[in-house]
């Protein structure tokens, strides 16, 4: 069995490269939608600003999106905690998922927390698709305890 941090590190790798790159499809969507001005923006314009070029940018916003994906789906090994509950491995993952992707939402100028409407849309679009994945996870997990048991019976069946 693979050790937790090995693990880890694994996942980490995968979820980098998902990471920019969900950022940067969803921030091109939002961003190009919000601002009005017809143009196409690879990162928030505030961030831009911020940090004076655009290209500069979207360099701090990969790295960040990057960290931010890579860490999330290293923290997946929570679920491999085999005395914690799915309850508790659950909470833990979505605390860290919920407390990164504010931070990251803050650093990427994608909401600001001075506008309770807009933290609260956030917080709901972030509910909405954790749900969702979580959804999807259990359910194939599920499907697989369910073929793992039936090979099981067929194995006593044969005894």
């Amino acid at each position: 069995m693979m050790s937790s941090f090995k693990k880890f590190w694994i996942m980490f790798s995968v979820g980098v490269p998902v990471g920019i790159v969900l950022c940067t499809l969803i921030t091109i969507m939002t961003s190009s939608a919000l601002s009005g001005d017809g143009a196409l923006h690879y990162c928030a314009p505030e961030l831009s600003q911020r940090f004076g070029s655009e290209g500069l940018a979207i360099l701090i916003q990969s790295a960040v999106s990057g960290l931010y994906g890579g860490i999330i789906m290293g923290a997946t090994v929570v679920y491999d905690m085999e005395r914690w509950s799915l309850l508790r491995a659950t909470s833990v993952h979505c605390l860290v998922t919920l407390t990164l992707y504010y931070t990251t939402g803050l650093l990427l100028c994608w909401f600001s927390f001075s506008d309770i409407n807009e933290t609260l849309l956030m917080f709901t679009i972030f509910v909405s698709v954790y749900v969702c994945i979580w959804l999807v996870n259990y359910a194939k997990y599920r499907i697989e305890i369910a073929k793992f048991n039936d090979e099981l019976e067929k194995i006593k069946k044969e005894k």
